[in-house]
């Protein structure tokens, strides 16, 4: 069951801009209610109306990772360490954008999906192998049908603004070798409510993942974590280290169920605190 438990009111898109142009035609601003939700059975937050992928990401989308040094920053930190401990063959990023994090890459060894065709250009004309197109099953099976043993799959700030979640992990299953990683991050819902960021809701961000639901999440498709870690970009993200239960490759960290045991201490899996942090932002927010 999913439960309301706050309400933003009506609100633009983001990274959308209306353009002297717009003003002139008197074009309208494009609002919708942003409305979140708890549920209550697999844990995962998220907004209640979305907005099609379509028109957020499009040809003129304008965010650009390469403009953050932080996130330069850590891309090149976690592209070592991925060298280092994995040595991946061949590695595949969802949600490439301008390749902040594949350009820390060669070449051969990389392949991108950035569903916005102005900024799947940037990849393109670096030189690595990009489709422009949304990540789905489609996609998935066209990528099969090309390269093998894809043994790393990487996404930062994408999958959560995916509407299908069971697309999304069905796809990624299809493609990834069978001792391969996923790895993911995004920001972290304990940060989130502890900080009362009520910010880190908006039309991109259709779920804010916390363990306890991507660990039930991530059941159906024999998926686990086996390590996770904290990181300060976003306010506060984690970063998931994911492989096959089936893969006796990597031991499961320590780490991961002490971040458990932090979200339940917190009471991520109770409503009673998602009522309680809605009574936070009204005590931070003027209407």
């Amino acid at each position: 069951m999913i439960k309301k438990f706050l309400d933003l009111g009506q609100q633009p898109l983001a990274n959308k801009y209306l353009t002297k142009k717009d003003l002139v035609k008197k074009k309208v601003e494009y609002y919708y209610n942003l409305e979140i939700g708890f549920n209550t059975t697999s844990k995962l937050v998220s907004i209640l109306n979305t907005v099609p992928s379509k028109k957020m990401f499009d040809k003129e989308y304008p965010y650009r990772a390469s403009m953050s040094q932080t996130m330069l920053n850590s891309f090149k930190d976690l592209s070592m360490d991925i060298i280092k401990t994995f040595n991946p063959n061949l590695i595949m990023e969802i949600g490439s954008n301008d390749g902040s994090f594949v350009k820390n890459f060669a070449k051969k060894k990389v392949i991108c999906v950035e569903p916005c065709s102005n900024v799947a250009k940037v990849t393109q004309k670096m030189g690595y192998k990009t489709f422009p197109n949304f990540w789905n099953m489609k996609l998935a099976k066209k990528i099969k049908s090309k390269v093998k043993n894809i043994n790393l799959i990487y996404s930062a700030n994408t999958l959560s603004h995916i509407q299908d979640l069971n697309s999304v992990f069905n796809s990624i299953v299809h493609v990834l070798s069978d001792d391969g990683v996923l790895i993911i991050e995004d920001p972290s819902l304990l940060e989130c409510f502890k900080k009362v960021s009520y910010d880190q809701f908006y039309n991109e961000h259709i779920y804010i993942f916390s363990l306890l639901s991507i660990k039930y999440l991530l059941k159906r498709y024999n998926l686990e974590v086996f390590n996770i870690e904290k990181l300060s970009t976003h306010g506060g993200s984690l970063r998931y280290y994911i492989k096959r239960v089936s893969n006796n490759k990597f031991r499961i960290n320590k780490k991961v169920k002490k971040q458990l045991n932090r979200e339940m201490k917190f009471g991520l899996n109770r409503f009673s605190t998602y009522i309680k942090f809605n009574k936070n932002v009204e005590t931070n927010v003027v209407f």
